[in-house]
């Protein structure tokens, strides 16, 4: 929901829209490029945890970065429980405090298919990777 005020609009927090058939994401944003999303599925009555400025969203799965000693990783996983699917993405991201501020495009391109277009580096290059993410849960990539 917006408020409009002349050509300022102003977020009213949280959002909530229904993703799917029987899931609600409610978005709760704390800052210029911090939000956190929890999702609720309405079937099974049952509340995911609050997930930390995911990227990507698709049926039941979620990207979000975390940090992996220092360096920050892709997560992909079930929404609801990370046993049922969790796959870690190694990028060689951009030194950055927050591994948004260097992440240019992130999507879902079929169920099984991420794309990523990212700056990597100290030389801050633009790379673009493609991850196939229907093997077996818990697998780790490396992209470098």
């Amino acid at each position: 929901m917006s408020v409009s005020e002349g050509i300022t609009v102003y977020r009213v927090s949280p959002e909530i829209r229904y993703i799917e058939n029987s899931i609600i994401e409610i978005t709760t944003v704390a800052g210029t490029s911090v939000f956190f999303k929890e999702f609720f599925d309405v079937e099974r009555g049952l509340f995911s945890e609050i997930f930390d400025s995911p990227i990507l969203q698709k049926g039941r799965l979620v990207g979000f970065f975390s940090s992996n000693g220092g360096q920050f990783v892709l997560n992909i996983r079930d929404i609801f429980c990370a046993e049922l699917f969790h796959k870690i993405i190694e990028l060689d991201l951009y030194p950055s405090a927050n591994p948004l501020d260097v992440v240019i495009e992130a999507k879902f391109v079929s169920e099984d298919s991420v794309f990523i277009s990212y700056f990597s580096g100290t030389e801050f290059e633009e790379r673009t990777k493609f991850f196939t993410i229907a093997e077996e849960a818990g697998t780790v990539y490396n992209s470098r």
